[in-house]
């Protein structure tokens, strides 16, 4: 049984198609087909092109998609009355040939099928009910099945494609016979006698209960005020941008997150993966590494909180007896020889400062920081205390023990700066430093630190410490091209290789200097090198190799740009990182509005996905995009706290903020920022730009505030301030307003 609240119990939990909608307790399913004379084809809507994933609430509430089939587009409307009740509504938007030779099919019932030996309490059965009712029941529950306008025909079947490959075979006027113990009520439709077909399903333990409410369902088609009341009222609980620059970049975290979480039979296991798309790769399901973690946050940050957690749950199967946690596990092969770049704490702390989820990192610290002493162990070929990726001489997997390994090891397997590399099988690892593992390995021991400290887990703490530390000096030391004024990849031989950027990386780690940091900023925004139309492209594009535009071969990922993005606000360049999650977004936006893409990676010269065979067109990591743009106006991380504001002065307004201590709301209004929790307004201000570490309690709170071109005010809201410190000094509010000098960063302290 899947470790599930009721809330998700009905949900597209399948891989197989997103139109099938399950009752996952039971595995009862509402699976969709269609028939098309033109061609002769049937199709049960595996996800492909044709799929056109639209709203979908994270709870299943209401879920909304179109399929074409043979030039016909049906769109399919689920509403979720309550946590046991769903109404659906199939109809066509667009014919592709005369409505009378399309063919819906819609089947209602349950995969398992009946085994005479097994007794009645665990077998499935399906009955007919009436011209237009059936029954589902297993175990206790019943499943009232009821469908608003008669079908051209229905019968009960043993598989639920059975009358399309009838279809197929005999054409659209041969009966189905009803099968012996068939598992599936399945109904027939033509688009010309149903335009628009209605049907409901209810759960319950009596069947006259399921029956009723399943009939009740129905009228919510009767009135399409009611429909659109209830698809507003469960689409605005997620967060959402009610006003301001691309507001779809709130819905696309909600949507990209909904749309790829999954359950898995074999393992009982649900969370976020990677793509609906993939396991018809990996012959059933996978857990890669490192994109749960990414999933986790942006599922938090989107107030999923359950999907969040149950994602970061699903990597820590990944932890092996070696210490590492496998790069990939899954149902035909286990890459145990491996791991992937380790993000792994960072996106953890991050979750756990929205969430407050302290059982969750109990749970995983330990794992995540035994990842981190193996990486020191196990990855230094050459011993000078500079970390290669590798592979390891243990397991099964796929290519273990070779370059290939290695290079999966990085996440970005073909990019062109290995092409120089060679495995060294005696050292387990290439023979090239890297500037991104180095970098994640010093972010990664910083937040396990902290980990550390929150669990009291002392004795751990100074081996993080001395471990990070001197890793930040020997990479920031070492992987420092004073030719190029620019970190890079290194050859043992000393020679640096061309330029990803990852470079950009140690900005993440707190490496660089003043001077250092000048000499990035110039390289990223050269426009022949990584300032192209879609910026940062996986190798720089004076490299010979550019133009290959093939994966991690010149193409622009969303990972990269984030950790970049996220590297630009730990040192304060608001204004850089505001240019760089604006022009990803505008590329983003453009791809969501006309294709509703979530590409895996992009042209990084013409902003399409869709050019490359090789881009995955709904991944979830594209939502790394979009979660830019949010994190621009709020955001949490372990160097700037709960920090949030308007860069570019713009007005927004953020609302369903999901944080551990309340419901927040971010707005920006003619020059004031305010921000609320849980309804009321608890500080605004007409400081410019972002404000910093802010905290607040009962009766406290603290900010940090950018130094402003003039003098500006601070206001708690609250009737009576007791006292305020600025930078240490006490100052006097002036009508409970808290004055701050012009061009002085302040840190502000106050009690009321």
């Amino acid at each position: 049984m899947q470790q599930l609240s009721k809330t998700k119990y009905w949900n597209t939990w399948t891989a197989e198609s997103p139109s099938t909608y399950v009752f996952l307790p039971a595995d009862f399913q509402i699976s969709h087909g269609a028939f098309s004379t033109k061609e002769n084809s049937y199709t049960s809507f595996p996800f492909e092109r044709n799929i056109r994933l639209l709203e979908h609430d994270s709870q299943g509430r209401y879920v909304h998609l179109e399929m074409t089939h043979a030039g016909t587009i049906l769109e399919l409307e689920y509403f979720k009355m309550d946590d046991w009740t769903v109404a659906g509504r199939l109809r066509c938007k667009a014919h592709g040939e005369w409505a009378l030779r399309f063919w819906p099919v819609i089947s209602f019932g349950y995969d398992k099928k009946y085994n005479p030996g097994a007794g009645s309490f665990n077998n499935p059965v399906v009955r007919l009910t009436g011209e237009r009712t059936a029954m589902g029941e297993i175990r206790s529950y019943c499943m009232g099945i009821a469908i608003k306008d008669e079908p051209v025909r229905s019968c009960i079947t043993a598989d639920k494609h059975r009358v399309g490959e009838d279809l197929i075979k005999n054409g659209y006027y041969t009966p189905t016979e009803n099968d012996e113990n068939g598992t599936w009520y399945t109904a027939l439709f033509n688009l010309e006698q149903n335009p628009e077909i209605c049907f409901a399903v209810s759960v319950s333990n009596q069947p006259e209960v399921s029956e009723n409410q399943a009939q009740k369902a129905l009228k919510i088609f009767d009135c399409e005020k009611e429909q659109e009341a209830w698809k507003e009222k469960v689409l605005n609980t997620s967060i959402r941008i009610e006003e301001g620059r691309f507001p779809q970049a709130a819905e696309a975290l909600r949507d990209i997150m909904a749309w790829n979480t999954l359950s898995d039979k074999i393992t009982g296991r649900w969370f976020t993966w990677i793509t609906r798309y993939w396991n018809r790769k990996f012959g059933g399901w996978y857990v890669w590494m490192d994109d749960p973690y990414y999933h986790a946050f942006m599922n938090a940050v989107s107030g999923d909180w359950q999907s969040g957690r149950m994602s970061i749950q699903a990597t820590i199967d990944n932890n092996v007896p070696e210490g590492n946690f496998a790069c990939l596990m899954s149902e035909l092969t286990e890459w145990v020889d491996r791991s992937q770049p380790p993000i792994g704490s960072f996106m953890v702390w991050k979750y756990y400062m929205l969430t407050g989820d302290k059982a969750l990192l109990d749970n995983i610290y330990p794992s995540l920081r035994d990842a981190n002493f193996w990486w020191h162990e196990n990855r230094d070929g050459n011993g000078n205390g500079v970390y290669e990726y590798g592979s390891s001489a243990v397991g099964k997997g796929h290519f273990a023990h070779t370059k290939l390994a290695a290079m999966d090891e990085s996440s970005m397997d073909n990019c062109p700066i290995f092409d120089k590399a060679e495995f060294c099988p005696e050292a387990h690892t290439m023979n090239m430093e890297d500037v991104a593992l180095n970098s994640l390995l010093v972010v990664d021991g910083e937040c396990l630190e902290l980990m550390a400290k929150e669990l009291g887990d002392e004795d751990s703490i100074p081996r993080l410490k001395e471990l990070t530390e001197g890793l930040r000096k020997k990479a920031d030391a070492a992987l420092w091209d004073e030719k190029r004024k620019i970190y890079a990849n290194k050859l043992w031989n000393g020679e640096f290789v061309d330029l990803s950027p990852t470079s950009f990386y140690p900005l993440l780690a707190g490496m660089p200097g003043k001077e250092r940091v000048e000499e990035l900023i110039k390289h990223m925004f050269d426009e022949e090198e990584f300032w192209t139309y879609v910026p940062l492209p996986a190798i720089c594009k004076k490299s010979p190799v550019f133009s290959d535009n093939v994966y991690w071969r010149g193409r622009v990922w969303p990972p990269l740009n984030y950790m970049t993005y996220s590297g630009l606000k730990r040192y304060g360049l608001d204004q850089e990182a505001h240019r760089l999650a604006v022009r990803c977004m505008e590329i983003f936006s453009s791809r969501w509005e006309e294709e509703r893409a979530s590409f895996e990676n992009y042209n990084s010269l013409t902003g399409q996905g869709s050019d490359s065979v090789d881009t995955d067109f709904f991944l979830g990591w594209g939502g790394l995009f979009p979660l830019m743009w949010v994190a621009e106006h709020v955001d949490v991380d372990p160097w700037n706290g709960f920090h949030f504001g308007s860069v570019a002065g713009e007005e927004i307004s953020i609302c369903n903020i999901r944080m551990s201590n309340g419901i927040f709301a971010m707005k920006v209004k003619e020059g004031i920022t305010f921000l609320e929790k849980d309804g009321k307004v608890i500080f605004q201000s007409d400081a410019k730009g972002r404000f910093r570490r802010f905290r607040r309690d009962e009766h406290f709170l603290a900010v940090d505030i950018s130094a402003q071109d003039a003098e500006s005010y601070v206001d708690v809201c609250e009737s009576k301030i007791l006292q305020a410190k600025c930078n240490e000094e006490e100052v006097l509010p002036e009508e409970n307003r808290i004055k701050i000098p012009a061009h002085l960063e302040v840190h502000m302290e106050v009690w009321f």
